[in-house]
């Protein structure tokens, strides 16, 4: 009769595989111990052309800048401008004297002598019918010679006012000449105005324009470096990632190779035990 037992099954590594997993282990303590901090790839040199353009292009007192700004001041003083006030003139204001021509007193006394001188003639036949008719200093020839000194006065009152007056139409003609010339010169200069201040506002939007523009222009050159800088640190830190990662890479290897048996088992070798009760031994 047996009182009971028991058997149990333990594993054991093998020896072989014992050695490997601890020249492993040294090999990855070694790896760990020796592995460096994590390197990162320096600015290229596009990626600081890059920094370099972009601080030019946002800087105030850039090229682009100052443009925008001469345009603004342009543009302000256009809003500002007060083109010329232009009034119509007045022969009030004019010294129509000025007009006058100088040889209208000259015409006027010639006039006049010619008109004297044919009262002159005149009181001459008066005096020579009185004469021939014996009446020579009589009433008759007196009252003759007062209407021809009546007809002389009216006719030479007539004359220098037409004279007068017609002078005073070329001088007041002359002045409203004058008058039309000033204010059309004014308008043509008020005009001229207008239009320089039209093409000063026209020319501060486009070089606001062509500012704004070189700006974003030199912003997009920017960019494109920055793209290609972006690229040139990528491929950079990838090369420095390779380089840091290889022991990694092998140790993982070793590891992956470690994990295998070639034997189809896990390396490990097992062996039976058995415990028999005291009675069992007995029988």
């Amino acid at each position: 009769m047996s009182l009971g037992g028991s058997s149990s099954t333990t594993q054991q590594l093998d020896p072989a595989l014992r050695d490997l997993y601890l020249k492993n282990y040294q090999s990855a303590e070694n790896v760990a111990s020796n592995l460096g901090p994590r390197q990162f790839a320096g600015f290229t040199p596009d990626q600081y052309e890059y920094f370099e353009q972009t601080r030019q292009f946002a800087d105030p007192n850039s090229r682009q800048m100052q443009q925008v700004g001469t345009a603004a001041n342009i543009a302000e003083r256009a809003g500002t401008y007060l083109p010329e006030r232009v009034r119509a003139g007045s022969l009030l204001n004019q010294d129509v004297g000025a007009y006058m021509s100088p040889y209208t007193q000259n015409v006027t006394e010639q006039g006049l002598r010619d008109i004297n001188r044919s009262r002159l003639l005149e009181q001459q036949r008066t005096s020579a019918g009185a004469t021939a008719a014996k009446a020579f200093g009589g009433s008759r020839q007196g009252v003759a010679e007062a209407e021809t000194n009546r007809a002389y006065d009216e006719n030479a009152l007539r004359y220098v006012g037409e004279q007068n007056a017609r002078a005073f139409q070329a001088a007041q003609a002359g002045a409203e000449a004058d008058l039309r010339r000033q204010q059309e010169a004014r308008l043509a200069n008020q005009g001229a105005g207008l239009q320089a201040n039209q093409q000063r506002i026209t020319a501060s939007g486009q070089l606001a324009n062509i500012g704004a523009q070189g700006q974003q222009m030199g912003f997009a050159g920017a960019n494109q470096l920055a793209q290609q800088g972006l690229l040139q640190q990528g491929f950079t830190q990838t090369q420095i990632d390779a380089l840091r990662n290889l022991p990694l890479e092998q140790q993982q290897i070793i590891n992956q190779a470690l994990g295998i048996n070639v034997a189809g088992g896990s390396g490990m070798q097992s062996r039976s035990s058995s415990n028999q009760g005291i009675l069992g031994i007995f029988a």
